[in-house]
């Protein structure tokens, strides 16, 4: 049992690559692919889950495959793992999930199946079905982040492009926020673990060598790398410095920011060690909502941060918001687009709440009747009836035809313009219904608290 092949649907998931990374320092054959294959001859199937819709994606393959090919092992990890009773309702054929970090337990179970280990409750980190009954062992202590594995690199990764860059990369792991809708400080506690400068270089550098030309730093929040009870700034300079120095600045870009954990001196590095332009996590004008999603910010912090990032001469600034929060109020909404009319981004993102099974934000869902919660509710304004749009969907547009009029750069909103904006609605839009129905449908509270 030495040849695993990892799906990890769609694009290459930054965890299953360490992952890979991880087994193929044990010893093990590894193969990274984005969608299965009847070709595929492997001992061990493991799959990346990491979108709630994965489990339904991924359904009527994965029973193909068992009772097809029929790997002798099937194992799955990724964001969804700390549900694995929703993974095993809905992907039956799994027989182990790893759940949160997988560096140590991924080998630990391999090798005990390949020993014969009959009793797997012993291996802390996992879950397994026993007698019909969803069984999970102990939990892990955080893992050592230092004594990562590189990344198994997929060959055409250089080929990968995710919001401009053909990776993210690991900087450090946990988040100091508590966000209702988010998972990271569940999958990786709010202690923040720094990798070694020196392992994130030889990381850039094996990156680079197989010929990956941008990345992206940080998986959360990047100017919490080398975090000290505080932004630790020398640090943090010196990660953009060196990290610029290898592949260039306007190859180097950061992922999304938290408006309370920017400083001028921090704001100056992304200014001349990057591409240039920084997003941050506003998601609503309204510090009630803002209070709801447990962000730790008010609208104050926001204004002031993007005021900063703007004379520190940051090049663009994006924000990034959410529509159709549980409780959202038209007075909630109109905040919002007020907001976005007085910062005046260079871009705007919004989404609408999704309720990622294992959040605080899904918990909520699951006690919300239909007619209450703005993602499945039809709007019933002119508008709303006009394009048959949803409560948020409707919001959602109407942030998007706020920021385009606020954009300092010239933009006229043309008839084709608002029609793309207007069929750009529903993906985001179909996945927040998906994910609320799956919810729904379990209301089991120990899946998502």
């Amino acid at each position: 049992m030495k040849k695993i092949t990892l799906i990890s649907p769609d694009f290459y998931a930054y965890g299953a690559m360490v992952i890979g990374g991880t087994l193929h320092d044990e010893g093990y054959k590894v193969e990274i692919r984005k969608a299965f294959d009847w070709s595929l001859e492997t001992d061990v199937l493991g799959l990346s889950l990491g979108a709630t819709t994965h489990l339904l994606d991924l359904k009527a393959e994965l029973f193909k495959i068992k009772h097809g090919i029929n790997p002798p092992l099937i194992i799955a990890g990724g964001s969804l793992s700390l549900v694995p009773e929703l993974i095993f309702e809905y992907l039956p054929e799994i027989d182990f999930v790893v759940i949160g970090e997988g560096e140590e337990t991924t080998p630990e179970l391999l090798d005990a199946v390949r020993a014969g280990v009959k009793d797997p409750e012993g291996i802390e980190g996992i879950a397994f079905v026993h007698d019909g009954e969803v069984v999970v062992t102990g939990s892990r202590k955080p893992f050592e982040i230092e004594k990562r594995s590189m990344p198994f690199i997929p060959p055409d990764l250089k080929h990968h492009d995710m919001r401009g860059v053909s990776t993210a990369i690991e900087t450090h792991r946990g988040c100091g926020g508590r966000c209702s809708f988010c998972l990271a400080h569940r999958l990786f506690g709010s202690d923040i673990r720094s990798r070694p400068l020196e392992e994130i270089v030889k990381e850039v550098k094996l990156l680079k060598k197989h010929g990956i030309e941008s990345i992206g730093l940080g998986l959360e929040t990047v100017t919490q790398y080398g975090w000290d009870k505080g932004l630790n700034e020398i640090a943090f300079t010196e990660l953009l410095k060196t990290v610029s120095g290898i592949l260039g600045p306007k190859n180097v870009k950061c992922a999304d920011v938290r408006v309370d954990m920017v400083s001028e001196h921090a704001l100056e590095a992304i200014r001349d060690y990057t591409a240039g332009y920084i997003s941050f996590g506003i998601e609503s004008g309204s510090n009630r909502i803002l209070n709801e999603m447990n962000k730790g910010i008010n609208v104050d912090r926001i204004i002031e941060a993007v005021e900063m990032a703007r004379d520190c001469g940051i090049r663009m600034v994006i924000g990034a918001f959410i529509t159709g929060y549980p409780g959202e109020t038209e007075d909630d909404h109109e905040a919002t687009k007020e907001l976005i009319g007085e910062l005046m981004l260079e871009e705007v993102f919004v989404n609408i709440a999704s309720p990622i099974p294992g959040t605080a934000l899904a918990a909520r869902v699951m006690e919300l009747d239909d007619d209450e919660n703005p993602v499945l509710k039809m709007d019933d304004t002119r508008i709303g009836k006009r394009h048959n749009l949803t409560v948020a969907e409707r919001r959602m547009l109407e942030l998007y035809l706020t920021a385009i009029a606020a954009s300092p750069l010239p933009s006229a909103l043309t008839d084709k313009k608002y029609k793309k904006v207007l069929s750009g609605l529903k993906d985001p839009s179909r996945e927040a219904v998906l994910v609320t129905r799956i919810v729904k449908e379990h209301r089991a509270q120990s899946f998502f608290q």
